[in-house]
């Protein structure tokens, strides 16, 4: 015969499990996050002269806290996709994406405006891509 006590701790032992399974999983996402910021980035550059990238792709590792640094020879605004990310590098002044590499993919940078003041224009196709490769 069950005691009112057994029945009680029957009841309660599956969900403290189930708190201390959550509470493990997000300590693990918190500790993989914040050791992904404070880890010594990885930093890259792109140089971009004349409408061209000097390198077609940039490769990182998923969870890596990732700078690139983009030169270009010509006012730009341009757009990271993927990660939603836009930089206005001008001339002699490079702009740098900087992120968590969260999401793995091959993601392009195009320029949604390239060119002196009043003449900018929207270049179509990437300039560069950021891959992102899984762990």
């Amino acid at each position: 015969m069950s005691t009112p006590r057994s029945i009680l701790l029957a009841a309660v032992m599956p969900i403290a499990g189930a708190l201390s399974v959550l509470a493990a999983t997000t300590d693990t996402r918190l500790l993989s996050v914040a050791a992904a910021q404070t880890s010594a980035a990885h930093k890259l550059s792109v140089a971009i002269k004349s409408g061209k990238a000097d390198r077609g792709t940039v490769r990182v590792v998923q969870g890596e806290q990732v700078e690139i640094t983009v030169s270009c020879d010509q006012s730009a605004e341009l757009h990271l996709h993927g990660y939603d990310l836009s930089v206005e590098p001008q001339p002699g002044t490079p702009a740098t994406f900087a992120f968590v590499a969260k999401i793995a993919g091959r993601f392009p940078v195009e320029a949604h405006r390239m060119g002196p003041a009043g003449k900018e224009k929207r270049r179509p196709g990437a300039l560069f891509y950021v891959e992102v490769h899984p762990r």
